[in-house]
């Protein structure tokens, strides 16, 4: 089967219908800056939201994490592991 630039503009369009929709709110500062690169670039706003959101929810996603483990080892429900102790155990001591 040949992918035609046809085909491709079909794909794209099931993608996006199978994509969930999401609503919010924007200052309007942000929301001008935004609407300003869409009309620079010719491309729809959602592009950069998504692209925003999927860069800024790995940073957030692990700082999360970490914030639950520091509160773990602080409550005693998770224990931490001396430097040396770790080196030792993986055969770097030397």
């Amino acid at each position: 089967m040949e992918i035609t630039p046809s085909l491709m503009g079909g794909l794209r369009r099931i993608l996006v219908y199978m994509s969930d929709v999401l609503s919010l709110r924007l200052p309007s500062e942000i929301k001008g800056r935004l609407d300003r690169l869409s009309a620079q670039t010719r491309r729809p706003a959602s592009v950069y939201v998504r692209e925003a959101l999927e860069e800024y929810l790995d940073d957030l996603e692990d700082y999360y994490l970490a914030a639950q483990e520091a509160e773990d080892i602080r409550a005693g429900r998770s224990r931490t592991y001396p430097l040396e102790e770790v080196k030792a155990d993986l055969g770097l001591e030397g």
